[in-house]
């Protein structure tokens, strides 16, 4: 039986939303604009560079447009030790979650970077002892992914790197988290993730679930493995019925725009 064959690129179809790009006056406040934006050559670090003393959630946060009114659905990728994705020139705003003790997880922050796309510091099997090397590892991560097995201690050292940085915490939905209110009450951002997908085959599944929860609540996070196959799903659906009803979003425009 003939394969269904997958796009060439996400940019096919419906036009998504830009990213790396700065977003029109009308655009600063979260909400975004109908009207086309202007090219520019602006990086994806030169915000950073421009509020050098600022919160590094918003530091580091990619300027993004979206559609007035739209839902959004911030899709993370967990890059725990595969070969790094080639993002090169995919029109389709992600996050990435990095483990920090990989070797090169300071190449691959980059490389995201430059292909305009945010990353988070994934806390999987990650210590109290090691935040600060986990911090220099990946600097311009805007916020921690913490794993499905919560270390106390661990989180308490990430609370206090929040309120020092400005950084966000993103944990995995447990009813009224914890963390997220003793985060939220002390004045940082925190937020649960509404959908996860363990592997390939759940993604289908968890996309629809953070498309209903972003529908009626305006926005939602999704956690899912880092992959060819994942990205190449992501896209065919961002092409779909249901991809078409919100607006992908990097996790800063899902996190910034409040509940």
């Amino acid at each position: 039986e003939a394969e269904t064959p997958r796009p060439e690129s996400a940019g096919a179809g419906r036009a998504l939303p830009r990213i790396g790009a700065p977003p029109p006056p009308a655009a600063r406040d979260g909400l975004g604009s109908t009207e086309e934006p202007q090219a520019s050559a602006t990086r994806p670090d030169e915000t950073a560079e421009a509020d050098a003393d600022g919160p590094i959630l918003q530091r580091y946060a990619i300027p993004f447009d979206a559609p007035a009114g739209s839902p959004r659905l911030a899709v993370i990728l967990r890059d725990t030790g595969a070969d790094p994705l080639d993002l090169s020139g995919l029109d389709l705003p992600l996050t990435l979650a990095i483990d920090p003790a990989l070797p090169d997880a300071m190449a691959r922050a980059e490389a995201y970077r430059a292909a305009g796309q945010e990353v988070l510091i994934y806390a999987g099997d990650l210590t109290p002892e090691g935040l600060t090397a986990a911090v220099e590892a990946v600097p311009m991560a805007l916020g921690f992914l913490e794993a499905a097995r919560q270390d106390p201690r661990r989180l308490r050292a990430i609370e206090a790197d929040l309120a020092a940085s400005g950084r966000a915490l993103i944990v995995p939905a447990r009813g009224l988290n914890a963390a997220v209110r003793g985060a939220q009450e002390a004045g940082q951002i925190a937020a649960s993730l509404d959908a996860q997908a363990l592997t390939l085959s759940e993604l289908a599944r968890a996309l629809e679930r953070a498309a209903l929860r972003a529908e009626r609540e305006g926005r939602a996070l999704l956690e899912a493995p880092a992959s060819d196959a994942d990205i190449e799903d992501l896209a065919l659906w961002a092409e779909g019925a249901r991809g078409s009803r919100v607006t992908l979003a990097p996790v800063s425009a899902v996190l910034l725009a409040g509940p």
